[in-house]
């Protein structure tokens, strides 16, 4: 599968390092993963991240920046799913300490769109972590 040489910022490549190491290792999620056609924005406390899927193509993570100055149509970056979350729950997630789903209980992870969308940001993330 080739891949989009990766993000600058601290949280999109710790997200691009994750999702790239259980698709190399997992072929069962490269298989989900290659079936997306989805753009996930997670807004952080500092910025927000744009997570592309396109079906049978490489996943992107890219800051919203970043994004809207290479598309400034800003229709290539309209996410499906959006969600929002602290910086410090979002590297509990990452580290395994949490999970999606406590966080949505928990209300420190809310979803601004997509919110039927939910099994598969669940699948998503929490197969990444593990």
């Amino acid at each position: 599968m080739d891949l989009f040489e990766g993000p600058t910022d601290v949280f999109g490549m710790a997200i691009y390092n994750s999702l790239l190491d259980k698709v190399e290792t997992d072929p069962k999620y490269e298989k989900f993963v290659q079936n997306l056609e989805e753009k996930v924005m997670v807004d952080l406390d500092y910025y927000s991240l744009l997570i592309k899927f396109e079906k049978g193509k490489e996943f992107e993570v890219i800051k919203k920046e970043e994004a809207e100055e290479k598309s400034p149509d800003n229709d290539d970056i309209k996410p499906t799913i959006r969600v929002k979350i602290k910086v410090q729950n979002f590297l509990d997630i990452l580290e395994g300490k949490s999970s999606i789903i406590k966080s949505f209980l928990t209300g420190q992870l809310k979803f601004k769109k997509g919110f039927l969308k939910i099994y598969k940001v669940y699948k998503l993330f929490s197969k990444m972590m593990s």
